[in-house]
């Protein structure tokens, strides 16, 4: 007989402050942090080539949302570009808010697939009543998350639950479960 287990965690709630996610936005290593990185250096390169050292209008970079006041009572779409390094490493020191993430998660704990042998298989004589073999896989995956780039439930803890930062993912591992009954 051919037997199927799975175990699962599943944790609702509970904000998770990531700050690994925190230093690849103030570093430039997250993936959102390259937009207008290209077009400010093409602006920086047409300044220092033209010797311009004070009043220029970058031609690229990074355009924040939002409106300009134009100073008659009425606005304008933002157009101002500004470097995105810059940009981001103020935006992740002076706004913490965008790097808590709802910690909720489905997580495969442990799945076990069992083969035992028919009664058949074994012993004549009646000394081995019962034979099985196992693969064990523990942690084997994360069936939902909703944070990004991280393990939700792997945390680097100094105080108190919530707080991540250069958390490495749950161990995972596989194995295999002899069973022998006489």
């Amino acid at each position: 007989m051919v037997t199927l287990s799975a175990l699962f965690d599943v944790k609702v709630g509970a904000d998770i402050f990531s700050m690994s996610e925190r230093s690849a936005f103030e570093t430039g290593k997250a993936k959102e942090t390259l937009a207008g990185r290209a077009e400010w250096y093409a602006s920086e390169e047409a300044r220092k080539a033209s010797g311009v050292t004070a009043g220029w209008k970058a031609t690229g970079g990074y355009l924040v949302d939002g409106v300009i006041d134009n100073g008659d009572g009425t606005y304008r779409d933002n157009d101002i570009y500004i470097n995105p390094e810059d940009y981001w490493y103020e935006v992740s020191r002076k706004s913490p808010e965008l790097f808590i993430y709802d910690n909720s998660y489905i997580k495969c704990r442990e799945l076990t697939l069992t083969l035992d042998f028919p009664k058949e298989w074994l012993d004549k004589k009646g000394i081995v009543k019962h034979v099985g073999i196992s693969f064990v896989a523990r942690n084997p995956f994360i069936v939902w998350k909703n944070i990004k780039d991280i393990d939700p439930d792997a945390q680097y803890n100094t105080s108190g639950l919530g707080l991540e930062y250069g958390s490495l993912p749950s161990r995972r591992s596989y194995g295999l479960n002899f069973n022998i009954k006489f």
